[in-house]
């Protein structure tokens, strides 16, 4: 499994109401990273960066030289208006990001966003996983169009070695070459995936 990861940068002020030390209007450089995690495509590329920055960039530009208070208040974010922390505006970028992945037809599927990094300053950022499984929502998808598949067209023990063989792989790329944890498949009933 291979990750690659952009840094995108914005000035933005903000005020925490009621905060002793952030009460005031005040301002940071913040640092975005987005990682992506995958498999290398034909064109040697997890996900063409060019790609990414056509997803982030409308977001990183709202909030290069604003005031985050005024842009949480305009999106609605609950609470965000007047205490709009470091963690607020990383769950705003994941939404965002999330959602236009969702909307890109040149996302590769095999690539999950698997970690944003928002730095407030350069000692200090919040951090978000949205997808902790690395190989992404795929390797679900196909467990279960495995189970639906095989149900009728396998015995029991092919139906095993086929599950075997994907949880096989999910060790090995989310666990690299470290030992990994015995995983072991949830008993579904065959008849509950109709």
């Amino acid at each position: 499994m291979l990750s690659v990861t952009k840094r995108f940068s914005f000035e933005s002020a903000h005020w925490l109401t009621g905060h002793p030390h952030c009460g005031s209007v005040h301002g940071h450089s913040f640092i975005l990273e987005v990682t992506v995690q995958g498999v290398m495509n034909g064109l040697g590329m997890v996900v063409d960066f060019h790609v990414l920055k056509e997803i982030v960039d409308p977001y990183v530009d709202t909030l290069d030289h604003a005031t985050i208070n005024d842009v949480m208040l305009t999106d609605k974010v609950p609470g965000g208006w007047d205490y709009p922390t470091a963690e607020r505006l990383l769950l705003w970028f994941v939404d965002r990001i999330e959602q236009g992945i969702k909307n890109c037809e040149e996302w590769p599927k095999e690539a999950s966003c698997s970690r944003l990094r928002l730095w407030e300053t350069v000692k200090n950022f919040a951090e978000c996983v949205p997808n902790p499984v690395s190989s992404g929502p795929y390797l679900l998808d196909e467990y279960l169009q495995t189970l639906r598949s095989e149900q009728t067209a396998a015995s029991p023990e092919e139906i095993k070695a086929s599950l075997e063989r994907l949880f096989d792989r999910v060790r090995k790329e989310t666990h690299g070459s470290a030992p990994a944890p015995e995983l072991e498949p949830a008993p579904v009933p065959i008849e509950s995936l109709g």
